[in-house]
Formats: structure tokens, C-alpha cells, sequence
């Protein structure tokens, strides 16, 4: 059997080896491009948490609420929260009653519920300031019912009221604060029951 010796090959020219070289470096260019396209995409669309840091709680308050009608007798009782915000970043936030959600959280689980809470207007908070915000119903309970009850009856087994502002995805954690209770007509508190 006769083998037959390996002929040589002729040799490639030059344009072809440029083009098979601008073909390869155009696929590798444009696959890396394509996953940096879709890193950026992906980067930008994905699920934000909420974000604690902007705004803090200074301090907070409840008190009783009463809502009056024409005659100023009172219609129904509830409670009103006064929170001392602080803005910490260096622009100027608003909070618009429609843009925010208000929860609350339960003692124990931790686990969230909507609240029948409403903010009353909507708050300019200018940046590196506190500012006072109020949210409140004046519908939770009967007129004239002790307000220490009515306060506990929807409050007590509450752990803190959490406010998420959805346009920025601000999320507002406030320890729910003790109800000080109002003063009678003769200066004297009211009897605490529980």
C-alpha cells in the first residue's frame, strides 16, 4: 500500500485572514455589548427594597381625637399621632397623602396590616430639617367613650406604625408611642383603664 505524502497547502491571503479577524473581533464586540446592555437593564429594573435612611423619627406622640358637628357636640372620638420627622439627605422631600401607604405592624410577628390611619395634608420636609407630620381618625370610636380605651382598643397589640412613601420607596418605621391622655374639664386626667 502506497501512502501518499501530504500535499502543502496554499497559502491564505492576507484580506481573508483581515476578514476572518474583523469578523471575530465584531462577534466578541457585540456579544460584550450585549451583556453589558443587559447587565445595565437587569441593574436598573430590578426589585428595590425600601429605604430607611432619609427620613428618622425624632420622636412621637398619640392623643385623643374628637370630631364635632355643626353645633360642636362631639360626633366621634379617635386618635391623632404627631411625629417629629427629620429629613437627612440634602434635598427637599414631600409627602402627599395619596402617594402614601400607612400600615401597621403587630407586637410579636412583626407581620403587617393596613391601618385606618390617614395623613391630614401633605408636608414639605426640607432637606436637614425636622418637621412635625400628623395622621389620624377621628372615626374609631363612639362620642364621649373613655379615649385610653378607645386608643387601646385599635393600638394596643400594635408594635409601630410603618408609612411607605411609594413614589420614592421611603419606608417610615415609628414606634407606636404611649396615648397621653387628655385633661378633664377640671384639669384633672382622665382615669387611665386598661
Amino acid at each position: 500500500m502506497e501512502t501518499k505524502a501530504s500535499e502543502p497547502s496554499a497559502p491564505v491571503p492576507p484580506w481573508k485572514r483581515l476578514i476572518v479577524r474583523a469578523l471575530a473581533w465584531g462577534v466578541g464586540c457585540g456579544l460584550a455589548m450585549s451583556l453589558v446592555v443587559l447587565s445595565v437593564d437587569f441593574y436598573a429594573h430590578r426589585p428595590k427594597g425600601w429605604d430607611t435612611r432619609p427620613l428618622r423619627v425624632r420622636s412621637a406622640q398619640a392623643e385623643a381625637l374628637s370630631q364635632m358637628d355643626e353645633n360642636w357636640a362631639e360626633k366621634s372620638s379617635g386618635t391623632i399621632f404627631t411625629v417629629d420627622l427629620e429629613n437627612t439627605t440634602g434635598a427637599d422631600i414631600t409627602l402627599r397623602p395619596h402617594a402614601l401607604t400607612v400600615m401597621e405592624a403587630t407586637k410579636g410577628t412583626g407581620a403587617l396590616h393596613g391601618s385606618l390611619l390617614k395623613l391630614d395634608k401633605e408636608y414639605f420636609l426640607p432637606a436637614k430639617h425636622v418637621v412635625s407630620i400628623a395622621f389620624s381618625n377621628a372615626n374609631l370610636c363612639a362620642a364621649q367613650e373613655d379615649p385610653q380605651i378607645c386608643f387601646n382598643s385599635y393600638f394596643k397589640d400594635q408594635a409601630e406604625i410603618v408609612i411607605f412613601d411609594t413614589t420614592r420607596k421611603f419606608e417610615i418605621r415609628i414606634p407606636m408611642p404611649a396615648f397621653t391622655a387628655p385633661k378633664s374639664p377640671s384639669g384633672l386626667s382622665y382615669p387611665v383603664q386598661h
